[in-house]
């Protein structure tokens, strides 16, 4: 009485015709929403360690925020606060260091 897994995907799907073209879904690579309380779960089920991947992110965010504003600018108007050129190209580098540090953290999770 026990029907093996083609009989049960012939049993169930039989009635469904083949598909003659193929199908294409253009929207296969979204995520599927699935609501707050499973992500919630899902997040304090979690084995990994989330204290190190929001440092990692805060580092991340805080590197391209901090080389977004490097230049300190604001379209001409007020040139005598602009940052020059030693301190631009200083807050660029340190913002891309901490942007760095925080993607070696967050690649090297899996590890911890």
């Amino acid at each position: 009485s026990c029907m093996t897994q083609k009989e049960v995907i012939d049993r169930a799907y039989g009635s469904i015709p083949k598909e003659v073209t193929p199908g294409l879904d253009l929207f296969n690579w979204l995520p599927t929403w699935r609501g707050l309380k499973y992500y919630w779960y899902k997040l304090k089920k979690r084995k990994e360690n989330t204290m190190k991947s929001i440092i990692s992110a805060i580092l991340i965010f805080g590197g391209i925020v901090m080389m977004a504003g490097s230049a300190g600018d604001c379209d001409g108007k007020c040139m005598e606060y602009a940052n020059s050129m030693s301190e631009m190209l200083m807050y660029a580098f340190f913002g891309l260091m901490m942007m760095a540090i925080g993607a070696i953290l967050a690649l090297s999770e899996n590890n911890s």
